[in-house]
């Protein structure tokens, strides 16, 4: 058991009092943009450099966009089926309030900052698989609704996070959902990578 001090302790110091930036999105036409300018920051440079980014990025290919986001520690892809994503994208567009979260590491260079996926890569990919019509909310494309200028209530916000050092993130990704939403496979995964590519442990 845990002495009153050191809860207190471990309140003041818990990664979870970090703060994040907070981007909100309210037109998913504009989600792949927004995730390619945080990810990719490069690309989405050049894409200014040579032409207009708002017509080039839509084209992307959605799975392009979330493979550049994922870190080695996350769980597999392939935790949604279609159905589950369906359902997902649905409520979105219905005003279902949701958060993705990001992050990426403190630097003092002047290398443009690339976040990754730290939760909720199952949601980004039901999200990317809307916009490419892959699957149909509704029983219908999301480019007919953009056509018919349909707008959605969509209260949706992507966090990103600025951690120090990788054993943060670390920290942060496994007491976040240990013993919560992911299996025990899936966290010895996580604790694997950083082990193996960082020689940390959590």
């Amino acid at each position: 058991m845990k002495t009153i001090n050191d809860i207190k302790s471990m309140i003041r110091n818990s990664l979870f009092n970090k703060q994040p930036t907070i981007e909100s999105v309210d037109v998913l036409g504009e989600f792949k943009r927004a995730m390619v300018r945080l990810t990719d920051p490069n690309k989405f440079m050049l894409l200014c450099q040579t032409g207009n980014p708002h017509t080039q990025i839509p084209a992307m290919d959605g799975d392009e966009i979330v493979q550049h986001m994922i870190p080695g520690f996350q769980r597999d892809n392939n935790k949604w089926d279609n159905d589950m994503k369906l359902k997902y994208v649905e409520n979105i567009l219905m005003g279902y309030s949701d958060k993705l979260l990001l992050f990426t590491l403190n630097s003092t260079s002047d290398e443009l900052r690339e976040c990754m996926i730290l939760d909720g890569l199952q949601r980004t990919t039901a999200i990317m698989d809307m916009l490419d019509d892959i699957i149909l909310p509704f029983g219908h494309k999301y480019s007919d609704f953009e056509k018919n200028n349909i707008r959605f209530n969509v209260n949706l916000s992507v966090r990103y996070y600025v951690f120090d050092e990788w054993k943060e993130v670390g920290e942060f990704y496994i007491h976040m959902n240990e013993n919560i939403t992911h299996s025990p496979q899936d966290i010895q995964k996580a604790r694997d990578w950083f082990l193996k590519e960082k020689n940390i442990i959590i």
